[in-house]
Order: structure tokens, then C-alpha cells, then sequence
């Protein structure tokens, strides 16, 4: 397996933790990812796998440091469903856009040459059903937030769409925070427009 196929499945790999979610208050959610921020930036460049998943010349402030500051961010300032779905679509859509537009991404985005049409189709069909399951996961555990099934599937699409549309554009900020801030503002919006 190649450098950044490995690297992608690692980042994919790492919403299993979403999976505590349902049994987590989200003061102990957010505990549970201040503590990965804390290895991610301290530990990890320690270790052999860190060291195998970075990047030649890679920043400090790189993505494998931005990842668990994006869960981080989404669990303490979104409701718990809403931060397990864009965590999802951080880890699905990102990990799969980047797999399927290196290796078949030949028609290039107009308004982004470093993106694919086949990256952003590949980041919307595989992010919608993590949004949607690692949502319903959790509000099994949160049902005080109250989102149905439909609803959460309707919150799950819309957040999708919006990470795949943050992802393809050039910005200097990093996708992993641009990714799972955007889809979590948007599916927050959902629910106060009442989108059903």
C-alpha cells in the first residue's frame, strides 16, 4: 500500500472512536478529544506510525494536528449528533475523495485544478451515509436532541454537500477544520430553518 493510501485509511480509521459517542456525556466527549489533541501533537511525532504518516516537509500545524482539534471544536460548540455527522463526513468524504480523485480523477474542477469532479462525487457518496449513521448512532444515546431518522438523514445530506463544496476550493485553511466546521454550521442551519 502506498504512502498516502495508508495515510488515508488511517485518517478514515479513526472515526471508530465516534462510535463512544452514544454512551458519552459531551463534557467527556470532549475530553475524550482534547486528549487526542494533546497526543496528536505531542506523542504521536514520538511514535513509528507518526512518523510513517507524515509528509516530507510537513508543517507542525499539519493535518494529523488539525484532525482531533476539528472533533474537538465540533463536539464542544455543536449539539453531539450534529458533531458525530460531521466527524463523519470529515473521515469518510475526505479519506475518499482523496482515494478516488488520484485514482481516477482526470477532469479537473473548473474553478480548482487540484481537485476532481470524480474526488467531489466520491466525497458526497460516501460521506452522506457516514453523516447519517454516526448521527443516528449517537442520538440513540442523546435522544434529548430529538432528531428522527428522516430528519437526521436530510441534516446528514445537506452537510455532505456543503463539506464536498468546502473541500474543492483552494483555501489556505486546512479541510480537516474548513471540512467539519462547515458541515456541522450547515446541518446546525437545518435544524433552525426546520429543514425536514
Amino acid at each position: 500500500m502506498s504512502f498516502e493510501n495508508r495515510r488515508q485509511w488511517i485518517h478514515f480509521a479513526m472515526v471508530a472512536f465516534c462510535l463512544l459517542l452514544r454512551w458519552l456525556s459531551p463534557w467527556q466527549a470532549a475530553g475524550m478529544a482534547a486528549t487526542a489533541v494533546v497526543f496528536n501533537f505531542f506523542v504521536l511525532p514520538l511514535l513509528k506510525v507518526g512518523r510513517d504518516i507524515a509528509r516530507d516537509s510537513e508543517p507542525f500545524l499539519s493535518g494529523l494536528k488539525f484532525y482531533p482539534v476539528a472533533v474537538l471544536l465540533v463536539i464542544v460548540l455543536f449539539p453531539l449528533p450534529i458533531a458525530a455527522a460531521s466527524w463523519g463526513i470529515l473521515a469518510a468524504g475526505d479519506c475518499f475523495s482523496n482515494l478516488a480523485g488520484r485514482a481516477w480523477g482526470r477532469t479537473k474542477l473548473p474553478w480548482n485544478s487540484k481537485k476532481s469532479v470524480v474526488g467531489s462525487v466520491a466525497f458526497v457518496l460516501t460521506a452522506f451515509p457516514a453523516a447519517w449513521f454516526f448521527g443516528w448512532w449517537t442520538s440513540l444515546g442523546h435522544p434529548e436532541f430529538g432528531y428522527t431518522t428522516a430528519q437526521l438523514g436530510t441534516l446528514a445530506a445537506g452537510g455532505a454537500i456543503a463539506g464536498a463544496i468546502v473541500e474543492s476550493l483552494d483555501v489556505r485553511i486546512d479541510d480537516n477544520l474548513s471540512v467539519t466546521l462547515a458541515s456541522a454550521l450547515v446541518m446546525l442551519g437545518q435544524v433552525f430553518w426546520h429543514v425536514d
